[in-house]
C-alpha cells in the first residue's frame, strides 16, 4: 500500500504539460533596427514590437526554462551584441532595443587625406581607438559610429600632423554629429 502511495504521489509530482512563454522585443530607437532571434532576422521600424512564442515544460512543483539566443543588429548607432535570455512559462520576458552609439560625420576639406580619427577625454586625456576604417579623400566624407560622452576630436593628416577640435563635441546617443577638418582646424559647425 506505501509502495502504491509513493508512486502515485510521485506520478501527480510528475505530471506536467506545455505551457506557453513568451518574447516580447521592443525597438526603443524610434528607427530601423534588425533583431535575430534564435536564427531568425527580424526587421523592426519605428517604435515596433516583434513577439515570438515558445513552449516551456512546466510541472506541478517546478518548471523549465527555455533558453533564447538574441542578436541586435544596426542601425549603425547600435554595437552588435549578442546575449540568451531565458524564457518561463506563462511570462513575457520582455527586451529592448535602445541606441547605445552617436554618428560621427566627418568631412574632409583639406588637401590631404585624413588618415586616423580619435576621441580625446577632458579627464583623463587619454585618446580612444582609431576610429576612421579608412583614409577619408580630399573632399570626402566618412559616417561611422563612435562611444557617446564629451571628447575632443583628435585628426591625424597624410602628413602626420595631428589636429584637436578647440572645443569639446557631446556625443549623444542616436544623433549624427558633423565634423570638419579644413586643414588647420577641426571643428563642428
Amino acid at each position: 500500500m506505501r509502495k502504491l502511495i509513493l508512486l502515485v504521489g510521485l506520478v501527480v509530482l510528475l505530471v506536467g504539460c506545455t505551457q506557453e512563454g513568451y518574447l516580447a522585443v521592443h525597438n526603443k530607437t524610434g528607427a530601423r533596427a534588425e533583431v535575430v532571434i534564435d536564427g531568425t532576422r527580424f526587421t523592426l521600424i519605428g517604435e515596433t514590437t516583434v513577439e515570438e512564442v515558445y513552449y516551456v515544460d512546466s510541472y506541478l512543483l517546478f518548471s523549465e526554462s527555455v533558453k533564447v539566443d538574441i542578436e541586435h543588429l544596426g542601425p549603425m548607432h547600435l554595437e552588435p551584441r549578442k546575449y540568451s535570455v531565458s524564457i518561463s512559462p506563462n511570462k513575457t520576458k520582455h527586451v529592448n532595443i535602445y541606441y547605445d552609439r552617436s554618428g560621427l560625420f566627418m568631412l574632409n576639406n583639406s588637401t590631404t587625406h585624413i588618415m586616423e580619427v580619435y576621441l580625446r577625454d577632458k579627464e583623463t586625456g587619454e585618446l580612444s581607438e582609431n576610429y576612421l576604417p579608412k583614409p577619408i579623400i580630399h573632399s570626402e566624407t566618412e559616417l561611422f559610429p563612435v562611444i557617446t560622452g564629451s571628447y575632443f576630436v583628435v585628426v591625424i593628416d597624410g602628413y602626420g600632423h595631428d589636429y584637436e577640435s578647440e572645443e569639446e563635441i557631446e556625443f549623444v546617443a542616436g544623433e549624427n554629429h558633423t565634423i570638419i577638418f579644413n586643414g588647420f582646424d577641426v571643428y563642428a559647425p
